[in-house]
């Protein structure tokens, strides 16, 4: 959850979860992730989801985790790719496709940015 915003009690949270994670590897990816997110450092935080999915691509929470990233950088386009693939890991993760329809509602009244040689001449 990123429901818990007080700075000790994530800490806390963080550093317990990764002294378990340290049997893991890849599951301190992702606490760190989640860590950087809450502190504000999102781009971090998509550098660290990346890596949780690349060491276990088979994990839809990690897919899902990297779409709520790239959505909070304003990365649609990467976060629906991310919500779709969590998706298809697990079509049962309403989180996952809730999030993935908003992203595509979001994208359907998004207006298309001109051509780059329509923009260079503006």
């Amino acid at each position: 959850s990123l429901g818990d915003t007080d700075p000790m009690a994530v800490r806390r949270g963080v550093l317990d979860a990764m002294a378990l994670g340290v049997a893991y590897g890849f599951a301190t990816h992702r606490i760190r992730g989640e860590y950087l997110l809450r502190s504000g450092c999102a781009a971090e935080a998509a550098e660290a989801a990346r890596a949780a999915t690349a060491h276990a691509p088979e994990n839809f929470e990690y897919w899902h985790f990297l779409g709520v990233v790239l959505r909070s950088l304003g990365d649609l386009e990467g976060a629906r790719d991310a919500q779709a693939h969590a998706v298809d890991l697990n079509p049962a993760h309403e989180p996952s496709r809730t999030c993935l329809e908003q992203i595509e509602q979001a994208l359907a009244v998004q207006p298309e940015a001109p051509p780059a040689s329509v923009a260079r001449s503006a």
